[in-house]
Protein backbone atom coordinates (compact mmCIF):
# COMPACT_ATOMS: atom_id res chain seq x y z
CA UNK A 1 0.00 0.00 0.00
CA UNK A 2 2.90 2.12 0.99
CA UNK A 3 4.44 2.12 -2.88
CA UNK A 4 1.00 2.23 -4.80
CA UNK A 5 0.68 5.93 -2.13
CA UNK A 6 3.72 6.95 -3.10
CA UNK A 7 3.48 6.76 -7.03
CA UNK A 8 0.12 8.62 -6.83
CA UNK A 9 1.47 12.01 -5.23
CA UNK A 10 4.61 11.29 -7.65
CA UNK A 11 2.59 11.66 -10.17
CA UNK A 12 0.21 14.41 -9.03
CA UNK A 13 3.04 16.72 -8.65
CA UNK A 14 4.35 16.24 -12.23
CA UNK A 15 0.96 16.77 -13.99
CA UNK A 16 0.60 19.92 -11.60
CA UNK A 17 3.89 21.72 -12.79
CA UNK A 18 2.56 20.55 -16.16
CA UNK A 19 -0.42 22.35 -15.92
CA UNK A 20 0.66 25.94 -14.06
CA UNK A 21 3.34 26.02 -16.84
CA UNK A 22 6.13 26.77 -14.01
CA UNK A 23 8.43 24.76 -16.27
CA UNK A 24 8.56 27.73 -18.55
CA UNK A 25 8.92 30.67 -16.90
CA UNK A 26 8.57 33.98 -18.32
CA UNK A 27 10.33 37.43 -16.77
CA UNK A 28 10.84 37.06 -12.90
CA UNK A 29 9.67 40.07 -12.25
CA UNK A 30 7.21 42.69 -13.89
CA UNK A 31 7.22 45.69 -11.68
CA UNK A 32 11.11 45.66 -10.01
CA UNK A 33 11.94 48.33 -7.38
CA UNK A 34 15.41 49.60 -7.08
CA UNK A 35 18.33 47.44 -7.59
CA UNK A 36 16.77 44.56 -8.99
CA UNK A 37 17.81 42.23 -11.98
CA UNK A 38 14.88 40.98 -14.21
CA UNK A 39 15.49 37.70 -16.38
CA UNK A 40 12.69 37.07 -18.83
CA UNK A 41 12.64 33.50 -20.88
CA UNK A 42 10.54 31.32 -22.60
CA UNK A 43 7.29 32.22 -24.02
CA UNK A 44 4.09 34.21 -22.38
CA UNK A 45 6.32 37.26 -21.42
CA UNK A 46 3.88 40.23 -19.94
CA UNK A 47 5.14 43.94 -20.15
CA UNK A 48 7.80 45.04 -17.24
CA UNK A 49 7.36 48.05 -15.89
CA UNK A 50 10.10 49.00 -13.04
CA UNK A 51 8.66 50.91 -9.94
CA UNK A 52 8.22 54.95 -10.69
CA UNK A 53 11.25 56.62 -8.85
CA UNK A 54 13.69 53.25 -8.78
CA UNK A 55 17.07 52.98 -10.06
CA UNK A 56 19.88 50.26 -10.89
CA UNK A 57 17.22 48.06 -12.24
CA UNK A 58 18.32 45.36 -14.80
CA UNK A 59 16.20 43.70 -17.30
CA UNK A 60 17.67 40.69 -19.90
CA UNK A 61 15.42 39.41 -22.34
CA UNK A 62 17.54 36.22 -23.66
CA UNK A 63 17.35 34.63 -26.96
CA UNK A 64 14.37 32.59 -26.50
CA UNK A 65 11.80 34.84 -25.73
CA UNK A 66 9.81 35.56 -28.97
CA UNK A 67 6.75 37.73 -27.84
CA UNK A 68 4.05 39.20 -29.40
CA UNK A 69 2.77 42.74 -27.43
CA UNK A 70 0.42 44.72 -27.87
CA UNK A 71 -0.39 48.50 -26.94
CA UNK A 72 -3.83 46.97 -25.47
CA UNK A 73 -1.99 46.02 -22.58
CA UNK A 74 0.72 48.38 -21.84
CA UNK A 75 1.84 51.39 -24.14
CA UNK A 76 5.63 50.26 -22.99
CA UNK A 77 6.53 46.51 -23.30
CA UNK A 78 9.50 46.86 -21.49
CA UNK A 79 10.50 50.39 -19.36
CA UNK A 80 13.20 51.48 -16.76
CA UNK A 81 13.68 54.84 -14.67
CA UNK A 82 17.34 55.99 -13.90
CA UNK A 83 20.67 54.62 -13.95
CA UNK A 84 19.08 51.18 -14.94
CA UNK A 85 19.84 48.89 -18.42
CA UNK A 86 17.78 46.91 -20.16
CA UNK A 87 19.40 44.20 -22.81
CA UNK A 88 17.42 42.50 -25.60
CA UNK A 89 18.37 39.08 -27.11
CA UNK A 90 15.12 38.03 -28.26
CA UNK A 91 12.06 38.87 -30.96
CA UNK A 92 9.81 41.34 -29.73
CA UNK A 93 6.62 42.26 -31.53
CA UNK A 94 4.57 45.13 -30.66
CA UNK A 95 1.30 46.38 -32.29
CA UNK A 96 -1.16 49.23 -31.82
CA UNK A 97 -1.43 52.41 -32.19
CA UNK A 98 -1.05 55.46 -29.93
CA UNK A 99 -1.12 58.74 -30.26
CA UNK A 100 1.39 62.47 -30.01
CA UNK A 101 3.74 63.11 -27.16
CA UNK A 102 3.95 61.25 -24.55
CA UNK A 103 0.92 59.17 -25.80
CA UNK A 104 3.60 57.17 -27.96
CA UNK A 105 4.09 53.69 -27.26
CA UNK A 106 7.46 51.84 -27.24
CA UNK A 107 9.18 48.52 -27.06
CA UNK A 108 12.44 49.57 -24.90
CA UNK A 109 11.82 52.89 -22.94
CA UNK A 110 14.33 54.65 -20.04
CA UNK A 111 11.97 57.39 -18.70
CA UNK A 112 15.03 58.71 -16.94
CA UNK A 113 18.37 59.81 -16.84
CA UNK A 114 21.47 57.60 -17.72
CA UNK A 115 19.53 54.77 -18.65
CA UNK A 116 21.74 51.93 -21.11
CA UNK A 117 19.26 50.10 -24.01
CA UNK A 118 20.66 47.38 -26.21
CA UNK A 119 19.22 45.34 -28.60
CA UNK A 120 22.19 43.09 -28.74
CA UNK A 121 23.38 41.23 -32.23
CA UNK A 122 20.54 38.59 -32.26
CA UNK A 123 17.69 40.86 -30.97
CA UNK A 124 14.90 41.57 -33.19
CA UNK A 125 12.09 44.55 -32.53
CA UNK A 126 9.27 45.34 -34.69
CA UNK A 127 6.48 47.81 -34.12
CA UNK A 128 2.99 47.66 -36.35
CA UNK A 129 1.39 50.92 -34.73
CA UNK A 130 1.42 54.73 -35.69
CA UNK A 131 3.59 56.69 -32.61
CA UNK A 132 4.87 53.00 -31.65
CA UNK A 133 8.87 53.04 -31.14
CA UNK A 134 11.41 50.82 -31.08
CA UNK A 135 13.60 51.89 -28.38
CA UNK A 136 13.40 55.24 -26.80
CA UNK A 137 14.82 57.33 -24.05
CA UNK A 138 12.98 60.50 -22.41
CA UNK A 139 15.81 62.10 -19.98
CA UNK A 140 19.20 62.87 -20.40
CA UNK A 141 22.40 61.38 -20.78
CA UNK A 142 20.98 57.60 -21.96
CA UNK A 143 22.66 55.26 -24.80
CA UNK A 144 20.81 53.26 -26.80
CA UNK A 145 22.65 50.87 -28.69
CA UNK A 146 21.17 48.85 -31.73
CA UNK A 147 23.62 46.15 -32.89
CA UNK A 148 20.74 43.85 -34.40
CA UNK A 149 17.22 44.81 -35.79
CA UNK A 150 14.70 47.34 -35.83
CA UNK A 151 11.89 47.65 -37.53
CA UNK A 152 8.88 49.71 -37.45
CA UNK A 153 5.86 50.41 -40.03
CA UNK A 154 3.29 52.76 -38.58
CA UNK A 155 3.12 56.86 -39.36
CA UNK A 156 5.07 58.65 -36.74
CA UNK A 157 7.38 55.50 -35.56
CA UNK A 158 10.58 56.01 -34.90
CA UNK A 159 13.10 53.60 -34.49
CA UNK A 160 15.47 54.82 -31.98
CA UNK A 161 14.39 58.03 -30.47
CA UNK A 162 15.19 60.24 -27.80
CA UNK A 163 13.94 62.68 -26.37
CA UNK A 164 10.84 59.98 -26.30
CA UNK A 165 7.85 61.80 -27.63
CA UNK A 166 9.88 64.57 -28.96
CA UNK A 167 8.16 67.23 -26.97
CA UNK A 168 11.17 67.75 -24.34
CA UNK A 169 14.52 69.95 -25.57
CA UNK A 170 15.61 70.73 -22.36
CA UNK A 171 17.59 66.92 -22.57
CA UNK A 172 21.45 66.58 -23.33
CA UNK A 173 23.81 64.38 -23.67
CA UNK A 174 21.82 61.25 -25.47
CA UNK A 175 23.41 59.15 -27.28
CA UNK A 176 22.14 56.56 -30.10
CA UNK A 177 24.36 54.08 -31.76
CA UNK A 178 23.74 51.88 -34.53
CA UNK A 179 25.99 48.85 -35.38
CA UNK A 180 23.29 47.05 -37.07
CA UNK A 181 19.85 47.68 -39.49
CA UNK A 182 17.29 50.29 -38.36
CA UNK A 183 13.77 50.47 -41.18
CA UNK A 184 10.59 52.27 -41.04
CA UNK A 185 7.97 52.05 -43.81
CA UNK A 186 5.75 54.62 -42.30
CA UNK A 187 4.64 58.16 -42.94
CA UNK A 188 6.59 60.86 -40.94
CA UNK A 189 8.57 58.17 -39.44
CA UNK A 190 12.30 58.20 -38.55
CA UNK A 191 15.08 55.44 -38.47
CA UNK A 192 17.18 57.66 -36.11
CA UNK A 193 15.99 60.86 -34.02
CA UNK A 194 18.20 63.28 -31.56
CA UNK A 195 15.93 66.12 -29.57
CA UNK A 196 18.16 67.85 -27.34
CA UNK A 197 21.77 69.43 -26.84
CA UNK A 198 24.64 67.82 -27.74
CA UNK A 199 22.99 64.30 -28.52
CA UNK A 200 25.08 62.49 -31.18
CA UNK A 201 23.97 59.49 -33.43
CA UNK A 202 26.77 57.20 -34.36
CA UNK A 203 25.88 54.66 -37.33
CA UNK A 204 28.21 52.05 -38.89
CA UNK A 205 25.24 50.00 -39.67
CA UNK A 206 22.21 50.71 -41.42
CA UNK A 207 19.21 53.14 -41.40
CA UNK A 208 16.63 53.53 -43.73
CA UNK A 209 12.93 55.26 -44.03
CA UNK A 210 11.03 54.30 -47.06
CA UNK A 211 7.66 56.76 -46.19
CA UNK A 212 6.90 59.90 -47.57
CA UNK A 213 8.23 63.23 -45.12
CA UNK A 214 10.79 60.69 -43.19
CA UNK A 215 13.81 62.01 -42.71
CA UNK A 216 16.03 58.88 -41.76
CA UNK A 217 18.74 60.60 -39.35
CA UNK A 218 17.08 63.90 -37.31
CA UNK A 219 19.11 66.18 -35.26
CA UNK A 220 17.36 69.48 -33.37
CA UNK A 221 19.69 71.02 -30.57
CA UNK A 222 22.83 72.82 -29.99
CA UNK A 223 26.00 70.63 -30.35
CA UNK A 224 24.37 67.72 -32.02
CA UNK A 225 26.26 65.54 -34.09
CA UNK A 226 26.17 62.82 -36.41
CA UNK A 227 28.96 60.47 -37.49
CA UNK A 228 28.24 58.26 -40.68
CA UNK A 229 30.95 55.07 -41.46
CA UNK A 230 27.49 53.23 -42.78
CA UNK A 231 24.57 53.40 -44.89
CA UNK A 232 21.88 56.03 -44.27
CA UNK A 233 19.04 55.71 -47.13
CA UNK A 234 15.56 57.73 -47.61
CA UNK A 235 13.58 56.58 -50.29
CA UNK A 236 9.95 58.19 -49.66
CA UNK A 237 8.74 61.09 -50.86
CA UNK A 238 10.38 64.97 -49.87
CA UNK A 239 12.28 62.49 -47.69
CA UNK A 240 15.92 63.75 -46.73
CA UNK A 241 18.40 61.68 -45.53
CA UNK A 242 20.27 63.81 -42.70
CA UNK A 243 17.74 66.49 -41.28
CA UNK A 244 20.03 68.86 -38.99
CA UNK A 245 17.55 71.58 -37.24
CA UNK A 246 19.40 74.08 -35.01
CA UNK A 247 16.56 75.87 -34.53
CA UNK A 248 18.57 79.43 -34.32
CA UNK A 249 21.67 81.05 -35.81
CA UNK A 250 23.80 80.93 -32.71
CA UNK A 251 23.13 77.10 -32.87
CA UNK A 252 26.35 74.17 -34.14
CA UNK A 253 25.83 71.14 -35.57
CA UNK A 254 28.51 68.48 -36.56
CA UNK A 255 27.87 65.84 -39.37
CA UNK A 256 30.59 63.64 -40.69
CA UNK A 257 30.25 61.15 -43.46
CA UNK A 258 33.36 59.28 -42.33
CA UNK A 259 35.32 56.86 -44.91
CA UNK A 260 33.01 53.66 -45.52
CA UNK A 261 29.99 55.75 -45.33
CA UNK A 262 27.27 56.65 -47.25
CA UNK A 263 24.10 58.99 -47.39
CA UNK A 264 21.53 58.55 -50.05
CA UNK A 265 17.95 60.34 -50.65
CA UNK A 266 15.66 59.69 -53.63
CA UNK A 267 13.33 62.81 -53.21
CA UNK A 268 14.49 64.83 -50.67
CA UNK A 269 18.15 66.09 -49.57
CA UNK A 270 20.85 64.18 -48.77
CA UNK A 271 22.08 66.26 -45.99
CA UNK A 272 20.04 69.12 -45.37
CA UNK A 273 21.14 71.73 -42.38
Amino acid sequence: MKKVLDICICSAVVVSEALSGTAHAACSSTAPSTGTGVVCTGTGILPVAAVPGSSAVTIGIDSTVAAGLTRASSPVAFSVGRASTIANSGALTFSGGGGSGTNRGAVLLGTGDTNQLTNTSVGKIITTGAFSDGMAANGSGNTLINNGSIATSGPNAYGMTAAWGQTNVGQLNNTLVNTGSVTTSGSNARAASIIGGSGTINNSGSLSTSGANSPTAYLQGNNDSLVNTGTITATGTDSDAVFSNTAGSSFTATIENRAGGQIFSQSGAAVRT
